[in-house]
């Protein structure tokens, strides 16, 4: 349903004044389109769930918390996440892997040149 509501959209360009044609919108929802953020949040929750999800599987690592306290692995402000982990290789790949689906299916890219990553300083890094 929410597909058929961004898909159908057809625009028609103003010269001079006068109508020219139609064409068929490719790209979904226009930026400033009032639905823009709802459609967001939706997908924004998407990716909160897939990585809540890594808890369900027994080789993910999280971030050392307390065993009594919830499982944490991101927290998330507008458009910005920071996501929480340990070291361990297979952890790190899962979290990638999400992050690369939910380019994917989403179409949205993640900024590499506005993303980094901080590690402890105990943490040794052996890179192949």
């Amino acid at each position: 349903m929410v597909w058929r509501l961004i898909a159908n959209n057809w625009y028609s360009i103003l010269i001079n004044g006068q109508s020219f044609g139609f064409f068929h919108s490719t790209r979904g929802v226009k930026q400033g389109d009032s639905f823009s953020p709802a459609l967001f949040i939706l997908v924004a929750e998407v990716l909160s769930m897939a990585l809540n999800s890594l808890f369900e599987k027994d080789s993910f690592r999280g971030y050392g918390m307390p065993k009594w306290s919830a499982n944490l692995n991101h927290l998330s402000y507008t458009d910005d996440t920071i996501i929480v982990a340990s070291v361990g290789k297979a952890s790190l790949e899962m979290i990638m892997s999400i992050l690369h689906e939910y380019e994917r299916v989403s179409g949205q890219k993640i900024n590499a040149n506005k993303s980094c990553f901080y590690m402890h300083k105990k943490v040794v890094v052996i890179l192949n």
